[in-house]
């Protein structure tokens, strides 16, 4: 299986194991460092995961390895989104884990329309010519559509990535890859897990705002803001929608992460409108999510009522 987004640029960061570390962390990248028959996830210069060609896919080695301590040669890294990054490890990860279809045009067509009846959440790997892309869909409750397309040079996100990977497939000379999601597989879970954190908290605060008043929001994203920065959480709000792009080394690590963003979000909450309301807001909230979901939830304990 072909890297991910090998179209984008790749610069020389380092001839030797010491040097990669070093400028990694000195530039704070977020990408995918290469070798020859090696690569490494990192975040924020980071490094989250490093993975080795195995036979016709890729096998995760351990955290010595995955920091160059065993590599030699010039490594390349490849700046990509948080997004893309989260989507390059469940296609590092899935071998064996979750079922992997090649998509004729009329399936790939009848997925992207909302045809038949899988609402599971499935990615889908777009890749024609000098575009490629990654398209979560998913129609089960919370709803999530997320993408990353590299065109060229040039990175897209969100509605303008997923409109363009919609419209290439209608089109011809595209290969198309369907990864089903997997509640076994932990690349998968961290997926889940940020959905679920993104739109429990827009929906807290979106009921918070209809029993006191939008402004009241305000403070609330605040102190979230404040707690993000003081821990290094890649965390922004725009329009009271959450997103959420912090990359972690582990499901756990993650759940950690966003339980205490949310205690942080009910204590605030559970101040003004007192812990019976807030206690049956959050049930009224988890109690919609659907299966998949739900499990991914009570696994790591991310259940607030």
């Amino acid at each position: 299986m072909k890297l991910p987004f090998e179209s984008a640029p790749a610069i020389p960061v380092a001839s030797n194991p010491t040097e990669l570390e070093t400028s990694t962390r000195r530039m704070r990248l977020t990408g995918l460092a290469i070798q020859e028959d090696a690569c490494w996830l990192y975040s924020g210069g980071r490094p989250l995961h490093g993975y080795r060609k195995n036979g016709q896919g890729w096998a995760r080695i351990s955290n010595a390895d995955a920091q160059g301590k065993t590599s030699t040669g010039e490594t390349l890294f490849r700046v990509i989104p948080a997004a893309g990054v989260q989507f390059s490890k469940i296609l590092f990860e899935n071998e064996g884990a979750s079922e992997v279809v090649s998509l004729t045009p009329s399936a790939l067509v009848n997925l992207v329309e909302n045809a038949g009846e899988d609402t599971s959440p499935n990615l889908i790997r777009i890749q024609q010519n000098s575009m490629e892309g990654f398209w979560l869909i998913s129609r089960q409750n919370p709803e999530a559509t997320r993408s990353v397309t590299l065109q060229g040079n040039q990175w897209l996100e969100g509605e303008t990535s997923s409109q363009l990977l919609k419209n290439a497939a209608r089109e011809d000379g595209l290969t198309a890859t369907l990864f089903r999601g997997s509640v076994k597989n932990e690349a998968w879970q961290e997926l889940y897990l940020n959905i679920i954190f993104e739109w429990m908290t827009d929906r807290v605060l979106e009921r918070y705002g209809q029993l006191t008043g939008r402004v009241m929001i305000g403070a609330v994203t605040r102190d979230l803001l404040l707690h993000a920065s003081r821990n290094n959480l890649n965390l922004s709000f725009e329009n009271n929608r959450l997103t959420s792009n912090s990359l972690f080394a582990s499901a756990s690590d993650m759940a950690q992460s966003h339980t205490a963003c949310m205690e942080l979000i009910t204590r605030h909450i559970e101040a003004v409108i007192g812990i019976g309301m807030m206690i049956l807001i959050m049930r009224q909230i988890q109690n919609s999510l659907g299966p998949t979901y739900l499990a991914v939830a009570r696994q790591y304990g991310f259940i607030f009522a």
